[in-house]
């Protein structure tokens, strides 16, 4: 989006004026500590939606080395969080989903103030975001990973020279800059899961109802085949019964005579 490609921008001039010269290792922990947020649905003719993203997350982070007990979840959706809970997940806590594109963007802020809460109370060495995408005529999981940030993309953005002539003006402190732009870039990413989920939900939902529909016109040309067949059948059926019939009464009127073969 624009508003993306703008925040590149903005991280960019940051980073081109000698902002974060040193860049600490990135630490890998075979063990990690999750913050897992979780978005599902919770609407029907969706098939296993919540099932799948669910399947998705222990996958995934088994995959990390993380078991059911290092993952906490913020669950999107009362539904995946009552089916998280049936799958031993530890769900910290459940907002209902957002159907209205103009309220997904105050509940990712909502669900970003939880997330700072949390990483405030303990420690966790991920947070991650667990959604479902549109892919062809179906959904499929995604995962993205909100925290800890790719150093290596603020390095290639420092390595990257400045295309304008000169470096944009910064006369705010770069440190409480950084940190707004952190908090936008955040959001950006909370919302576009959350659209990408409530997208593929609307989109599967249209195709069930779409397959529904015409398996229903299916059986109703089966169900009309049916009807002409028998209906054909019982027009024949009386046709027979009205011309045996005075046959049979003519030969009760007029016997044939004894011994005729």
């Amino acid at each position: 989006t624009q508003y993306g490609k703008t925040l590149h921008e903005a991280f960019h001039g940051l980073f081109t004026q000698s902002f974060f010269d040193y860049f600490p290792p990135e630490i890998k922990t075979t063990s990690p500590k999750i913050l897992a947020i979780v978005i599902g649905t919770d609407n029907g003719l969706v098939g296993r939606f919540n099932k799948e993203v669910l399947n998705f997350v222990k996958n995934s982070c088994l995959e990390l080395g993380a078991n059911k007990k290092q993952i906490r979840a913020i669950a999107i959706g009362k539904r995946i969080a009552l089916q998280a809970q049936t799958m031993d997940f530890h769900v910290a806590h459940t907002y209902p989903i957002s159907n209205s594109i103009k309220e997904i963007a105050a509940l990712a802020g909502i669900i970003l103030t939880k997330i700072d809460i949390e990483l405030s109370s303990q420690h966790f060495d991920m947070v991650k975001i667990f959604y479902n995408k549109q892919q062809n005529l179906s959904f499929k999981p995604q995962m993205r990973q909100l925290m800890p940030l790719s150093l290596e993309n603020f390095k290639r953005l420092k390595r990257t020279p400045w295309e304008g002539r000169m470096l944009p003006l910064i006369t705010a402190e770069k440190e409480e800059l950084f940190s707004a732009l952190l908090h936008e870039y955040f959001t950006i990413q909370l919302t576009n899961a959350l659209i990408s989920s409530l997208a593929a939900e609307h989109f599967t939902r249209m195709n069930h109802m779409q397959q529904a529909e015409n398996n229903i016109k299916e059986k109703l040309g089966e169900l009309n085949l049916q009807y002409r067949i028998s209906d054909v059948w019982q027009r024949r059926r009386r046709q027979t019964t009205a011309y045996i019939s005075p046959s049979i009464c003519n030969c009760c009127r007029h016997p044939p005579p004894h011994g005729y073969i």
